[in-house]
């Protein structure tokens, strides 16, 4: 995803330059149109970014805490072998340690499968989002007529050329279209 985002970046750039390379000649037609959009604040902001989390904790909020309370069993585990440890017999606290060290391996096999099926859908979410933004902000720049729209690699921006707020809008009316 960075390595697409860093050849947007490059494309972009060469864009930019490419333009400014044939100003003296547009510069006597028109002046290149040129616009910002912040991707993060809209992943941020929009509420199609919004809704995608809150399908994703309703679809993984209740594996969460079944990984909590297994974790704290473990943990209360733990402390009562700190603390009665001493006073149980060997295979009293072996049996307890066993339950400990397979408890551990249990909860870390489970939260590395949780992590691995949270990211996917949260890749397969924040895609769609991402396809959507990419088309309000196309949709936006060819009807306003901007010759060039930077996204993530933009160091600096006036708010003149930032034109997030118009994206965000058109997010926000096609949510409550839907």
């Amino acid at each position: 995803m960075s390595l697409s985002r860093s050849i947007r970046g490059i494309v972009a750039a060469l864009a930019v330059m490419g333009l400014a390379a044939v100003g003296p000649v547009s510069a006597q037609e028109s002046d290149p149109r040129i616009a910002v959009v912040n991707v993060a604040k809209l992943f941020q902001e929009a509420p199609q970014a919004q809704e995608a989390n809150q399908r994703l904790e309703e679809e993984f909020g209740q594996r969460r805490q079944e990984l909590g309370r297994q974790q704290e069993e473990i943990q209360e585990k733990q402390e009562r072998l700190d603390s009665e440890g001493d006073l149980m017999s060997a295979d009293q606290k072996a049996s307890l340690e066993d339950e400990v060290r397979q408890g551990q391996q249990e909860l870390a096999r489970a939260q590395q499968s949780f992590e691995q099926d949270v990211n996917a859908r949260r890749n397969e979410e924040l895609g769609q989002v991402q396809r959507r933004i990419f088309e309000i902000t196309e949709e936006l720049a060819e009807s306003e007529d901007y010759d060039v729209v930077l996204g993530d690699n933009v160091i600096y921006a006036s708010d003149s050329v930032d034109i997030t707020p118009q994206v965000l809008e058109r997010l926000e009316s096609l949510a409550e279209d839907s």
